[in-house]
C-alpha cells in the first residue's frame, strides 16, 4: 500500500508510477505541471532570476574585475 502525502495530486502520481501505467503517469504529471501551485512556483522563481540579475547589474564594474597586485 502506498503512502498517502497529503497532496492529492502527488498522491495520484504515487499510484500511477507504482502501476506503470503510461497514461495514468503523463495524466498526473500534466496535471501537476498545470496546477496553480506550479505556476506560483514558476512565477517565484522567475521574480527570484529578475531580482539576482538586477542585483548583478548594479554592482560597480571595477568590483567584478579585480586584478591582484603583487607587492615586495
Amino acid at each position: 500500500m502506498l503512502d498517502r502525502t497529503g497532496d492529492p495530486e502527488l498522491d495520484r502520481l504515487a499510484a500511477a508510477l507504482s502501476t506503470g501505467n503510461d497514461a495514468d503517469i503523463v495524466r498526473a504529471a500534466t496535471q501537476i505541471a498545470q496546477s496553480p501551485q506550479m505556476w506560483s512556483l514558476e512565477q517565484q522563481g522567475r521574480d527570484q532570476a529578475a531580482t539576482e540579475l538586477q542585483q548583478r547589474n548594479m554592482q560597480p564594474e571595477h568590483a567584478t574585475q579585480q586584478i591582484p597586485v603583487m607587492s615586495r
